[in-house]
């Protein structure tokens, strides 16, 4: 290699060097990222729970569908009332659901009602009707 190209290419290494070195940059702050990526937040699960539409003939039940989200209700919306968790549940359902649903417990109000309850008389409605006959 020609010695005029080598120096120009080392003066240019050095240039490019002396660049990186005088750019002093600081990492960006960020929030703390241990709660970020440990804890999802509530917003983001509650969108991971899919509608309940009821159709026994496929067996979609309440029951069925309940059983996936259970774990969710115990222990990721732990710190959540009861009267939060049962506006989530009905927010869930399907028009249809939810309509036949407030008609069954009138004159009572839906958000009225604890959790467990809530969870008990949907098992109860929109359970298997296979097994009842």
């Amino acid at each position: 290699m020609d010695p005029s190209k080598l120096e120009s290419l080392l003066k240019q290494q050095l240039k490019l060097i002396q660049m990186l070195t005088d750019i002093k940059v600081s990492p960006p702050t960020q929030p703390s990222i241990s709660n970020a990526t440990t804890t999802p937040s509530v917003d983001g699960i509650v969108n991971c729970i899919a509608e309940f539409h009821y159709d026994p003939d496929a067996n979609v039940t309440f029951d069925m569908w309940f059983r996936r989200y259970e774990d969710l209700f115990k222990f990721d919306f732990a710190n959540q009332d009861d009267a939060w968790k049962v506006r989530l549940l009905l927010r869930k359902l399907g028009a249809s659901e939810l309509d036949r649903y407030s008609n069954l417990i009138l004159p009572l109000n839906p958000c009225d009602r604890s959790f467990a309850d809530t969870v008990q008389t949907l098992g109860q409605h929109f359970g298997d009707k296979k097994s009842e006959k």
